[in-house]
């Protein structure tokens, strides 16, 4: 990031993080390798505190707009999906050390308590006793290889992703129903709630910098 700033003095680094657990092994079968240990995600924060210019993005693009060069060493902090850890772990060391953050949610999988596509779809491929998967254009995967397990995986996910609502839907329980194992509904609370929402929105907006 030094290297980088060193080159381009007027831009910003858009750090993308998913999930901040203690144990990051233990849900690495639904979210995979999105997560961050709680002691690596503290330590990085500390580190952008401590030698960066953590920014928001509405200064981003109030210095695009106007034109007005970016802080030296600025970094933006992001969070996509909407997990319970982000509001409950996350945001208080992004409090403590006072580094703003945007987080992503997203609507259905909050509304719904419900995990994103890729994570079902995940847990499926990796919780299975099939040794043998076959996919929609009928190749048969063998998933006592591990590596031919994860690149069913992503066969399938490359799959989903071309399909929306209620097609995305059948597409998944499919898959569940054809591995014979599906995420249980005991996962759901890796979701943040509307409440949990709402909280974190009061917590950005009292903590924000007044103009």
């Amino acid at each position: 990031m030094r290297l980088a700033a060193a080159f381009n003095g007027g831009t910003t680094a858009i750090l993308m993080y998913h999930s901040v657990m203690n144990d990051p092994n233990a849900q690495a079968d639904s979210l995979g390798g999105i997560i961050h240990s709680v002691s690596a995600f503290r330590a990085q924060m500390e580190l952008l505190a401590r030698d960066y210019h953590p920014i928001n993005l509405d200064e981003v693009t109030n210095s695009i707009r106007s034109g007005r060069p970016l802080p030296r060493h600025s970094v933006v902090v992001t969070f996509d999906d909407g997990y319970t850890d982000n509001y409950e772990i996350a945001m208080p060391i992004l409090d403590q050390y006072g580094i703003p953050a945007t987080f992503y949610v997203t609507v259905a999988c909050v509304e719904e308590r419900k995990l994103p596509w890729p994570s079902c779809l995940r847990f499926s491929f990796r919780r299975t006793k099939l040794t043998k998967w076959t996919d929609s254009n009928g190749k048969v995967w063998q998933l006592s290889d591990p590596d031919n397990r994860e690149n069913a995986f992503l066969s399938a996910c490359d799959d989903c992703c071309k399909l929306i609502g209620e097609a995305q839907e059948k597409f998944i329980i499919g898959v569940e129903q054809s591995l014979q194992c599906a995420a249980p509904k005991t996962l759901s609370s890796l979701m943040m709630t509307y409440d949990q929402v709402e909280s974190l929105l009061v917590t950005v907006i009292s903590s924000a910098p007044i103009p």
